[in-house]
């Protein structure tokens, strides 16, 4: 067992996949510029969204934050850790199922190593696991909101935010979004998908690049530091 504190927040680690315990005692130093924008953003009154938890990196820590926590994660390892961690700080607050986000109710082939970090929709190749949509979600969950969504899903945010129109432009939430090109991801579709319902957007550093989104994402790297905060202002 671990335990972390981050910028006055604090719980316990029991329960890891690939990214083993040692990589939790350097969980300070870890995408800072996403916890920037948590402390930010998030607020007491949110239902937050967390697409891709992977074994608990940013649920535990918005947890304490908002008032519900509602997330995805399509790797059953990693769901486990995640699971057996929100249990072992008694967080009452965070749902968290054993799903894949897509844009259809079903199953959906997955590839990646089981316990690593990028797991992810497959069209070609892997093992089945059941997809829903994000309606479906809301659905399963109860909740009929949403404030605050992070979404992590490894390229296969080609396919999802397309499907996610609706969504998107009857809740409005702030998106906290990571581009994964080398899995796929496209600027056209995150553009054609988010651009034409937020008024403004940051790049991962805090610079506005609304008017130059496509640019920013081709000319960003393939993974992790291609980030966007979607807002309107």
């Amino acid at each position: 067992m671990i335990d972390i504190s981050r910028n006055g927040i604090e719980f316990k680690i029991t329960s890891v996949c690939d990214e083993g315990f040692s990589w939790w005692n350097n969980y300070n130093n870890w995408e800072k510029e996403t916890f920037a924008v948590f402390d930010k953003y998030l607020r007491s009154d949110m239902v937050y969204f967390d697409l891709g938890t992977y074994t608990g990196q940013t649920v535990l820590y918005a947890s304490q934050k908002v008032k519900n926590v509602y997330g995805v994660e399509l790797d059953i390892r990693a769901f486990n850790a995640c699971s057996e961690n929100i249990k072992a700080n008694n967080m009452t607050n965070i749902v968290v199922d054993n799903i894949a986000i897509s844009n259809t109710n079903g199953y959906v082939n997955c590839t990646g190593k089981l316990g690593g970090s990028s797991r992810r929709i497959s069209n070609t190749e892997g093992s089945e696991t059941e997809s829903m949509t994000i309606d479906s979600l809301m659905s399963k969950w109860g909740v009929d909101t949403c404030d605050f969504i992070k979404i992590d899903i490894e390229g296969a945010e080609e396919i999802i935010l397309p499907a996610m129109d609706d969504f998107f432009n009857k809740h409005k939430p702030i998106v906290w979004l990571s581009v994964h090109r080398h899995y796929g991801a496209t600027a056209d579709t995150i553009v054609n998908s988010l651009g034409k319902i937020y008024n403004t957007v940051y790049d991962y550093l805090g610079n506005e690049v609304t008017g130059n989104l496509r640019n920013a994402i081709n000319s960003g790297p393939p993974g992790f530091g291609n980030d966007y905060l979607f807002i309107n202002e």
